[in-house]
């Protein structure tokens, strides 16, 4: 009898292809149901090695397709992540673009409480902090823009993505 757990757990987020395998699955299993009311049928052994190398094939366009999502996810946090602001799992999801040439990585950003936030979860206000308004300017892009922070720190380009650090800052 053929083992139909065997690769389910190689295919967690590709609906089409379990579709696919479930449906080639349940003719074989018909065929071996089949074979066990009437006795050997000539192309069971075929089926079973057709629904076989479709399971092969399946888990191993499934890892290449990982492989490429994980130089994606690479790339992601190479050029974007910072440690408490920007992060980005492993095996976070990615969602491939048809023509752009790229994807979309999923990633997590660091939000901070806000006053608001504060107050819908029952907690009480703090005391104030200082804020400061860093204004930046980007080299590459030569966009200008401004920002308000608890520091005097970095900030990426609202254009092109680059860092950079504040030209000045007003403490408000």
């Amino acid at each position: 009898m053929y083992d139909y757990t065997r690769v389910t757990t190689f295919i967690p987020n590709f609906a089409a292809e379990k579709d696919l395998l479930h449906v080639a699955r349940l003719g074989l299993a018909q065929l071996e149901n089949q074979a066990r009311k009437h006795g050997p049928l000539t192309n069971l052994d075929s089926a079973r090695r057709a629904v076989s190398a479709l399971e092969v094939a399946i888990v191993s366009a499934i890892k290449d397709d990982e492989k490429l999502n994980q130089a994606y996810r690479d790339e992601a946090e190479k050029d974007f992540g910072r440690d408490g602001e920007l992060e980005f799992d492993y095996g976070a999801t990615i969602s491939h673009g048809t023509e752009e040439g790229g994807a979309y990585v999923q990633g997590w950003r660091w939000v901070s409480d806000t006053p608001a936030i504060r107050a819908l979860k029952g907690l009480p206000e703090e005391e104030s902090e200082s804020r400061f308004l860093n204004y930046y300017r980007c080299e590459d892009c030569d966009t200008d823009w401004e920002d308000e922070w608890d520091s005097t720190c970095d900030d990426d380009c609202p254009s092109c993505g680059k860092d950079f650090s504040p030209y000045m800052s007003e403490e408000l």
